[in-house]
């Protein structure tokens, strides 16, 4: 069950912004008019969610910054899933910014986050899940949060169980902080964790009680699935690895691949 305060903040990120008062306006509009220079890319990859996109990507193309600036892209990387890839080009018209690319391969997530957060020249970058939902302040939650810092991690409301935890693969991070750290490891799982290993040696990562999202609890999500969920094999492996070996080495090789732009 959410908190008394867990709800309340829940409830502040669905509503739209307010305007400001008459005697903060000017440092108000100051202060959006700087932040709103600074472009943001929302990298998002998707593997057999034909079911939720739509309703992933009408969350991102609502969000209450984009109607402040025009200096944003939405880059979704469909891994390899005609399914998706289908549902995808029935519906792309409806979203402003957006640019959607389509591996032949099914690489996973991670690789496939490399590829999108590479090819963006944005200031920031977002990472976000295509079976997950924003609630409409979340991109400017982060925007104003970032300064100063390489990633800002927050909270998420899990659905329909009703949970709330801290981010791990939904992040906010300056393009400097990818391109410096290489990027995250070319697993299925895991990676997410390993990059903040990694940045968290010397770099900056800040965390704010926000609940900016809904993430959707289903059998295929990454944690759920056998052989990539939280007791897998595989993510065993991979948190070993990043206990032995991140700290040591924080900056890696990274790993792409290579996709068709889909119009």
């Amino acid at each position: 069950m959410l908190t008394r305060r867990e709800r309340r903040i829940v409830r502040m990120n669905n509503r739209q912004t307010t305007p400001p008062s008459r005697h903060v306006e000017q440092s108000y509009v100051q202060d959006v008019s700087e932040l709103a220079s600074k472009k943001v890319s929302v990298c998002i990859t998707a593997y057999n969610t034909a079911s939720y996109i739509e309703e992933c990507l009408d969350s991102v193309a609502n969000q209450t910054w984009f109607s402040f600036t025009d200096n944003y892209d939405i880059l979704l990387g469909i891994d390899g899933c005609e399914k998706t890839l289908e549902k995808v080009k029935s519906i792309m018209n409806k979203y402003k910014n957006l640019r959607v690319f389509f591996s032949e391969n099914n690489v996973g997530t991670y690789i496939m986050t490399n590829t999108l957060m590479s090819m963006s020249d944005s200031d920031f970058l977002i990472r976000f899940d295509s079976d997950d939902v924003m609630y409409p302040k979340m991109v400017e939650t982060l925007v104003k949060q970032i300064k100063g810092n390489d990633i800002v991690r927050f909270r998420l409301q899990n659905f329909p169980i009703r949970t709330t935890e801290t981010t791990y693969g939904q992040i906010i991070m300056t393009k400097e902080c990818f391109e410096n750290y290489g990027g995250y490891m070319p697993w299925r799982c895991e990676a997410d964790a390993n990059l903040l290993t990694r940045v968290g040696v010397n770099g900056r990562i800040k965390k704010i009680p926000d609940i900016l999202f809904k993430r959707r609890i289903h059998s295929e999500a990454l944690t759920r699935k056998k052989d990539t969920g939280y007791r897998s094999s595989e993510r065993m492996k991979n948190k070993e690895y990043t206990r032995l070996n991140a700290t040591k080495k924080p900056v890696i090789d990274m790993v792409t691949t290579s996709v068709i732009e889909i119009s």
